[in-house]
């Protein structure tokens, strides 16, 4: 499957790495596999440097509106884009300012560097859910 995820509950955190030809299917498996495990408000990693995306405009507009649908309380866990180039990164970009979603996100070209985010906004957005509750 060109998109592996690996889904890490203990720290409310998801990793996904797409290779090789990946299309519209691939990415709503990869919704699939979030949404039945409930790791929807994780922190997400999602590493599309190494994928060959086969996906429209308006796929990511479906995306886009999934994703809002599933969000509770209008507020998600941190996301990292990894991308390659400028092609990724307008792919990217769009699932970072979602109209209502209270989200921090960041596109990478570097995969360490992203992790090393990601670590630090899921210590920040764990302290306010805290705050909040």
């Amino acid at each position: 499957m060109p998109v592996n995820v690996t889904i890490l509950p203990r720290l409310r955190l998801v990793i996904a790495e797409a290779k090789g030809r990946c299309d519209r299917a691939d990415v709503e498996r990869y919704f699939a596999d979030v949404r039945d495990a409930g790791a929807g408000a994780f922190g997400k990693l999602f590493d599309i440097s190494e994928a060959d995306l086969q996906i429209t405009l308006h796929d990511v507009g479906d995306f886009l509106k999934f994703t809002k649908s599933n969000i509770q309380s209008g507020q998600a866990g941190p996301l990292a884009f990894v991308v390659a180039d400028e092609a990724g990164r307008a792919l990217a970009l769009p699932f970072l300012s979602i109209p209502g979603v209270e989200r921090a996100g960041e596109i990478f070209e570097d995969r360490a560097q992203a992790r090393r985010w990601l670590d630090r906004k899921l210590a920040e957005h764990a302290m306010k859910m805290a705050r909040a509750a």
